[in-house]
């Protein structure tokens, strides 16, 4: 019996600041690159340490995901 695949692999998480165009500043949180795994595609998301828990990210990757099917259906 195999496990069921998942929606996608963490492959890297680096602490890091990024640009915030609305504050005018940069903001510490985290890059965060995962595989979906329905279409192989490689997923950077940042989460700013303000809101970095397990639900965000999640929710941020799974959004990410969700977005990087409907583009892969433009090319059927």
């Amino acid at each position: 019996m195999s496990s069921p695949v998942p929606v996608y692999v963490i492959l890297s998480r680096v602490h890091t600041n990024q640009w915030d165009d609305d504050l005018q500043t940069t903001v510490p949180g985290w890059s965060i690159k995962a595989r979906w795994s329905n279409t192989g595609t490689v997923l950077p998301v940042f989460v700013p340490d303000s809101v970095y828990t397990p639900q965000t990210v999640d929710a941020l990757i799974r959004a990410a995901g969700a977005n990087d099917e409907q583009i892969h259906k433009l090319g059927r």
